[in-house]
């Protein structure tokens, strides 16, 4: 049952010694519950990377396909849920900074709506931060402007091409856009962050820079906004504790750590001084935005969300949840990564129905000083 803890190229035929029971541990379950083993299975037949380099850039293609046929499967099984066409407004390719290719966002707003500022969600999408696009949360963004909502889905520079800190600072940037040249339907006084996998992590560090400056300046990013500049987040299936993937075996292990590598540039990064910073169990500071964090049970990022939910809740964040039993199972399976966008299940649809239940009690409340 749920649990709700709610405190206040191909591949060449050489085969190297011990390759194949690499590949055969991809079926092992803590691997399939991220739901990566198959994906990658059909990546590495197809990249010679994989047998022949180890090189981030060749391993983090390797990744990225298998993160990206995930995306893909993920939007056809939305694809029935999505709202009536002509329901809803889009506005793509609008640009948050200048002089960077990457820095463009998409705006979805209710038909009929005008230009009437309208609680806005800003959701940043996942992939490990070397995978997505805008493009693969269209319905997703859809579904949440059929309730009523402006949502901004802005893109960022995936790794290995750009490393961390700039996907931070390129978010914040989007958000410091949105609150100073807003463009119609967007509340500049009702943002709400949110994020799925990645980029649930770089949102949560977005409001933790917002409302503590020390953390920016530890990380080496920059903004100018007021501590209430995040009226909320929703926060769905991410890393917030960088010893869960970063100690991993086997396969599970060797993507983590291309992960890893590409994202901080140096393949031993947990060693890196700036991993750290991406552990926000460790960075808990008062006076955090309200937050709704959610994660499958057969997830294995949930450990560190449910320990998140208690930190954030004993500095004194407002935190909703949504967790559930380790025995819990629908459709004959726990609850994996990123479940919450499976809306074939009951559960997917009630986490659903809670965001939009929070960001609408949030949005009628005076934000938080």
């Amino acid at each position: 049952m749920p649990s709700d803890a709610s405190p206040a190229a191909t591949v060449s035929s050489a085969r190297r010694p011990g390759r194949a029971s690499r590949l055969e541990r991809l079926s092992r379950p803590g691997f399939q519950a991220l739901g990566w083993s198959a994906g990658i299975l059909g990546a590495a037949a197809a990249v010679t990377a994989l047998a022949l380099t180890q090189r981030v850039r060749a391993r983090a293609l390797v990744v990225r396909a298998a993160f990206d046929r995930g995306s893909r499967a993920t939007t056809t099984a939305l694809l029935p849920f999505a709202p009536t066409p002509g329901t809803v407004t889009v506005q793509t390719g609008l640009r948050y900074r200048p002089d960077d290719p990457d820095a463009l966002f998409d705006v979805y707003t209710p038909a009929g709506r005008g230009d009437e500022p309208l609680p806005t969600i800003v959701w940043v999408h996942g992939g490990g931060w070397l995978s997505g696009a805008r493009s693969g949360l269209a319905t997703w963004a859809q579904i949440l402007a059929d309730r009523g909502f402006t949502v901004v889905v802005p893109g960022y520079t995936l790794a290995p091409a750009a490393p961390y800190p700039q996907q931070l600072q390129q978010v914040l940037d989007a958000l410091t856009h949105l609150r100073t040249s807003p463009p119609p339907g967007v509340d500049p006084a009702r943002l709400f962050l949110a994020g799925d996998s990645a980029g649930a992590s770089l949102v949560a560090q977005v409001a933790t820079v917002v409302t503590h400056p020390a953390y920016g300046a530890m990380v080496g990013v920059s903004c100018d906004l007021p501590p209430d500049a995040v009226a909320g987040l929703l926060l769905c299936c991410g890393p917030y504790d960088l010893s869960l993937i970063s100690g991993a075996r086997g396969l599970l292990g060797w993507a983590s750590t291309t992960i890893g590598w590409a994202y901080l540039g140096t393949r031993a990064f947990a060693a890196d001084p700036r991993s750290a910073t991406l552990s926000l169990v460790d960075h808990v500071y008062p006076g955090f935005p309200p937050t709704y964090l959610t994660g499958g049970n057969g997830d294995p990022l949930t450990r560190g969300a449910r320990v998140y939910a208690e930190r954030l809740a004993a500095a004194g964040t407002h935190v909703e949840t949504l967790f559930f039993d380790e025995d819990y199972t629908e459709r004959g399976a726990p609850l994996g990564h990123e479940y919450q966008f499976d809306l074939r299940l009951a559960t997917a649809r009630r986490a659903l129905d809670e965001m939009v239940s929070f960001v609408t009690r949030r949005s009628a409340e005076p934000a938080q000083g």
